[in-house]
């Protein structure tokens, strides 16, 4: 029988200086994760049924996990068999005999994130730093898991970057570091010059240049921004026919005045041969002031699934994508920069049995052409469609988009037509559109047929088909032009109206229908004072009236309204300051704590607390608490500490906020540059959902974060 006060001892009497593989091997188990051996797994287990043999003849009854020591504390010796159990059994866990391939398939799903906006997977270095410093066993797993090293450090090459001391020589041992840990995988490129280091560090791009052209072989998602001059100078177009891995292409060219050859047009036909390309994103801009040249990029369109480009909008791109006809099209999202000239279009009919998304976003369009188009399209896998500013008095757009979707036999979850639908008759039109789409889920609206929109699910509350019974996501005004360039004429909003329809749709929704709540609603380029104005008043008529300035030490000095106001633009300005300059940075800082100092002063006991969450501060304050802390913050942060206080805010404002946002199933939030005309966002907080109560964490997850 093991005698535990002779294991004990013996680690008391360890030389404290003495490594742990020198020590003992239980020492030395426990100061590393690598995985057991069978004799050590052999040597482990006999240990423990000795320890728990001592257990029960020490206690009067057998180990179990759930034992805690106050339970044993009149047995002689059980306290010290307990902690010598609990230090052996985590050594025999089973996560830490995984096999190391399973670890790195497990390091795959924590290095590579995905991400919404990218949409693609990233890669987080930080993580995989992380986790090559835990165990020699995880590090050698990490080295020769070839997939995780495929993404190559960002090769961002700007002025201020390479003008910082040891930059490019720490890139490019990085740069080095992976490529010689990636194997033979194919490989992920980011690499960005501005037209200020090409000009004033032109050996250093240059530098950089050959040893990625010299990998194009292994090029497999490729993201390339610079001016035209520098795709041109560095001799990209030799790439021609050499990249057979590349699948996915990025492309953001900023574009010269002139050619730099001298010629007529600027051309890209350096990915014209790529057998794997699947997916492409264009993003060509030229400054207005310039003289406008043409556009071209040749591709193997046939091929091509998803499609995403912003272009000038003589260039001939959507057409050749359409005249193409890729047999496995998914996807076309194209937007048109320039006003003049219209976008050429094909002439020729076309069926895509596989595109589930078309969205042209065009400024000008030539409109017999476009509707003869549309006419010649057949799309019976479409749910998503976004078409351009195409007007016409007798309203032949909505009955060509109506014959589309007749002829496709699709249905819709996502439509938003863009054009003035100044008379009733052609939103009628419109309207009859919506209701050959059951399950849209989306919609966009003008203003100007805000409230015949409201009216018409206000009203239609007995019919078999209701209207839009899955609609989630409303947008009210999302295109919105004006002839003379001044500010669009936007319509009023009918809030009485407005709220009827989404009470109908939300706290009074029809269980016993099939119907959808509605979730969120987005509001153009509106006047976000004039809203809350109209709100608040019908808000005081609907429910008790609970002022915002009772007994605060904000009386009598600001409304709580004025200071959310301010507390928004002084933390917005502090999340996005420049903190490279100190100096300049001052003014921030001492903006940035006054306005904190006033905020830790509110007490919400009393107060309404709804405007802070409409202006979102509860968001702000999140990101401030979250900003990188410790040596790497400029010592004005950490002196002030902003994200400390930020924190302790939160913590004392959450019960209020919360309670607040219960008071009412809904809540308004004003985005970033809406008083310049960006949009507002009414969310329902689906407070009861089918007589279900919302958990709170996921209540302040929404008031703290951004869609």
């Amino acid at each position: 029988m093991l005698n535990i006060k002779r294991i004990l001892r013996r680690a008391s009497m360890r030389d404290p200086e003495q490594s742990p593989l020198k020590s003992s091997p239980l020492d030395y188990l426990l100061s590393t994760n690598d995985p057991l051996s069978e004799e050590q797994k052999g040597t482990l287990q006999s240990e423990l049924m000795d320890l728990e043999l001592d257990f029960l003849r020490i206690t009067g009854h057998p180990y179990v996990d759930t034992v805690q020591e106050i339970d044993i504390r009149e047995h002689k010796g059980g306290k010290e068999c307990l902690k010598a159990i609990r230090l052996r059994k985590p050594l025999l866990s089973c996560v830490r005999s995984l096999p190391l391939e399973v670890w790195q398939r497990i390091f795959f799903f924590v290095v590579f994130y995905e991400s919404y906006r990218a949409g693609h997977l990233l890669h987080d270095e930080a993580e995989l730093r992380l986790l090559c410093s835990v165990s020699a066993s995880w590090r050698w797993a990490a080295l020769h898991h070839h997939i995780l090293w495929s993404q190559l450090p960002a090769l961002n090459l700007y002025d201020y970057n390479i003008r910082k001391k040891g930059w490019v020589e720490k890139l490019q041992n990085r740069l080095e570091l992976y490529l010689a840990r990636s194997g033979s995988m194919p490989l992920v490129v980011d690499c960005a010059v501005n037209i200020f280091a090409w000009t004033r560090h032109k050996e250093v791009v240059q530098q950089f240049a050959p040893v990625l052209l010299g990998l194009c072989h292994r090029w497999g998602d490729v993201s390339l921004n610079m001016p035209f001059q520098v795709f041109d100078a560095v001799s990209l177009p030799s790439v021609r026919g050499k990249v057979p891995s590349l699948s996915r292409l990025e492309l953001f060219i900023t574009l010269p005045g002139s050619s730099p050859n001298g010629e007529t047009t600027f051309t890209i036909n350096c990915f014209s041969v790529a057998p794997k390309l699947e997916e492409i994103r264009l993003d060509i801009y030229q400054d207005p002031f310039d003289e406008l040249c043409p556009f071209e990029i040749q591709l193997p369109w046939s091929q091509l699934k998803k499609v995403s480009a912003s272009l000038p909008s003589e260039s001939a791109f959507y057409k050749d994508v359409m005249e193409a006809s890729p047999s496995n099209l998914q996807s076309i999202d194209h937007w048109a920069r320039a006003a003049e000239p219209a976008v050429p279009v094909p002439v020729v009919p076309r069926i895509l049995p596989h595109l589930t998304c078309l969205r042209l976003v065009m400024f000008t369009m030539e409109t017999a052409s476009f509707i003869a188009h549309l006419d010649l399209l057949t799309l019976p896998a479409l749910t998503h469609l976004t078409l351009p500013r195409c007007d016409t008095p007798d309203g032949r757009i909505y009955r060509s988009v109506r014959s589309l979707l007749e002829r496709s036999v699709c249905s819709l979850e996502e439509f938003s037509l863009d054009g003035k639908r100044e008379a009733s008759k052609i939103s009628l039109m419109y309207f009859e559109v919506l209701t050959l789409c059951p399950k849209l889920t989306d919609v966009d609206i003008a203003y100007k047929e805000s409230n015949m929109f409201f009216d018409r699910i206000s009203l239609d509350r007995t019919s078999l088909d209701r209207f839009l019974p899955h609609l989630k996501v409303l947008r009210i005004g999302r295109y919105t032009y004006s002839v003379d360039g001044g500010q669009p004429t936007l319509g009023e909003i009918n809030v009485e109206k407005f709220m009827r329809m989404v009470k109908l749709r939300t706290v009074n929704l029809d269980k016993k229908q099939d119907l959808k709540p509605l979730d969120r609603v987005y509001f153009y380029n509106h006047d976000s004072e004039e809203l809350h104005r109209n709100l608040t008043i019908y808000e005081a008529g609907e429910s008790r009236d609970r002022s915002e300035d009772l007994q605060s030490p904000l009386s009598g000095r600001e409304s709580l309204t004025a200071l959310a106001v301010k507390a928004e633009d002084a933390l917005e300005t502090y999340i996005g300051a420049d903190r490279r300059h100190q100096l300049e940075y001052i003014k921030v800082y001492r903006e940035t704590d006054r306005i904190i100092q006033e905020l830790e002063l509110v007490s919400f006991e009393k107060l309404n607390s709804t405007i802070f969450a409409r202006r979102n501060i509860p968001y702000l304050l999140t990101q401030v608490s979250q900003m990188t802390s410790g040596n790497q913050l400029p010592l004005g942060d950490r002196l002030l500490r902003f994200q400390s206080r930020s924190k302790k805010l939160l913590n004392k404002w959450k019960p209020y906020l919360l309670r607040d946002v219960r008071a009412s199933p809904y809540v308004w939030r004003y985005w970033y540059g809406i008083r310049g005309g960006w949009f507002i966002l009414m969310q329902w907080w689906n407070i009861e959902e089918y007589g279900c109560q919302a958990d709170e964490d996921r209540l302040w997850e929404s008031m703290t974060t951004f869609e």
